[in-house]
């Protein structure tokens, strides 16, 4: 859903922080994040564990 709802946004309109909760703690999510510039605040999911791939969304998770 993040990303339907990222690209409401106009492309030539800065994102500074998207807030989110543990629902959008997921790789596809904060991938989506990263790729508009905008830093990711979300809180992390009960179950999360570090990642080890070194995208920019995953950088956001850890």
């Amino acid at each position: 859903m993040l990303p339907e709802l990222r690209n409401q946004i106009p492309h030539d309109q800065d994102i500074g922080n998207v807030t989110a909760d543990g629902a959008y703690d997921t790789r596809k999510c904060l991938e989506s994040i990263a790729a508009r510039g905008a830093n990711a605040v979300t809180t992390p999911r009960k179950n999360a564990k570090p990642c080890k791939l070194t995208s920019a969304g995953a950088i956001a998770q850890n």
